[in-house]
């Protein structure tokens, strides 16, 4: 059987415009009046309150681009199993080797950046002090397994814990969706995501969003022509445009809901993630949001994600060291780093691996793109 994997292409923008949030979010971090809204007393005026408490936070809400990648781990991932039956015993060295390789090879580029630039100095900013000054044996090796918790040395790898979990349970995860109807597995999921925030369990907060993920792909066909009514009635762009602008509210419920003193408590992590989902659904079928997002940047920023997610932040934390009293200039140019060097992550490391795990699995992978001519799946090569 020749093994295929199915994606849009304009969810592999999406996938690149939230690693650009992640970073802008880390870089963000390093200016003290910025990092101080994620802790107690935040400002609620001036700058710093007008760049967390409005609609101008979708640009560096890193938290809720986390949340993005597991849902559409969740969709990529299991999209294929609902088109035929998945090869499990090369599933699994192919999906562990596309992770943990780019992973360790990350680790190695953090102790790189520590030796080259010390984080023995003081810094201004919150964030960079809550970071180890030392990447101890420990903690390489924590990190480097993932599954029993990780160092905080490279913050961004406490994302890779539930996706390396998520893969395991993949078989499960399929299972239970051919089973159950899609719409039921997302509600149980809301309320897992409510109950998980309300106790605080990781468990109940992260994996339910793979679930949704997965029950995406299981609707999918149907999705796709609700979507297809959409596009051929005369007030689809408006149906599109409300779309975004609701999603994106609910995606940022934390910074514009909050503050209003609703009380909406455990409700706000189940109303991000509707918004989160129905980021994707206008990134997947609204027409001129796909073709923005397959555009040649975008997409060129969609392959550079894993490898940016992965290597951004000790450029960012070494640039805040280096320039301790400057941290917008170290903002800047750690931002203006990152790119170049995830290119080069992704040329000598990810790639490779990804070449490696297809090698595996026993497949190339195409890519579905949407026709603009006649609204359909059309299956092409994957350049």
């Amino acid at each position: 059987m020749t093994h295929q994997s199915y994606r849009l292409v304009s969810l592999d923008g999406v996938r690149g415009v939230a690693a650009v949030v992640v970073l802008l979010h880390h870089a963000a971090l390093i200016v003290p009046s910025l990092a101080s809204v994620y802790h107690p007393g935040a400002p609620s005026t001036g700058l710093a309150g007008i760049l967390a408490y409005t609609p101008l936070h979708l640009a560096w809400a890193g938290g809720e681009a986390v949340f993005l990648f597991f849902i559409l781990s969740g969709l990529v991932l299991a999209l294929p199993a609902t088109r035929r039956e998945i090869e499990w015993a090369r599933y699994y060295p192919s999906r562990l080797i596309r992770l943990y390789l780019p992973v360790i090879a990350a680790i190695a580029f953090t102790v790189l950046t520590i030796v080259i630039v010390s984080r023995d100095g003081q810094s201004a900013s919150q964030w960079l002090e809550v970071h180890p000054k030392s990447y101890t044996a420990v903690g390489i090796i924590a990190d480097a397994t993932l599954l029993d918790g990780v160092s905080g040395t490279v913050t961004p790898l406490w994302s890779l814990k539930w996706e390396v979990l998520f893969s395991i349970l993949l078989p499960v995860y399929v299972a239970v969706a051919k089973r159950i109807n899609p719409a039921l597995v997302m509600a149980g999921s809301l309320v897992l995501l409510a109950l998980g925030s309300t106790v605080q369990s990781g468990v109940l907060m992260y994996l339910p969003m793979f679930a949704i993920g997965v029950a995406l792909a299981h609707g999918w066909s149907r999705i796709s022509r609700w979507a297809e009514a959409v596009n051929g009635s005369r007030i689809g762009w408006m149906a599109w445009g409300g779309m975004l602008i609701v999603s994106a509210t609910l995606a940022l419920s934390t910074w514009m809901l909050n503050p209003l003193r609703l009380g909406i408590g455990a409700l706000t992590l189940p109303l991000i993630v509707v918004g989160v989902v129905g980021l994707i659904l206008v990134a997947a079928f609204s027409p001129l949001a796909q073709w923005i997002l397959s555009s040649r940047p975008f997409v060129w920023l969609g392959t550079l994600s894993f490898s940016l997610y992965l290597t951004h932040e000790p450029i960012v934390v070494a640039f805040g060291y280096l320039l301790p009293t400057h941290p917008k200039l170290a903002a800047l140019f750690a931002v203006c780093c990152a790119f170049p060097l995830a290119w080069l992550f992704h040329k000598l490391v990810e790639k490779p691996s990804h070449r490696l795990a297809q090698q595996i699995a026993g497949r190339e992978a195409p890519v579905l793109r949407r026709d603009p001519r006649n609204e359909t799946l059309a299956r092409q090569p994957k350049p």
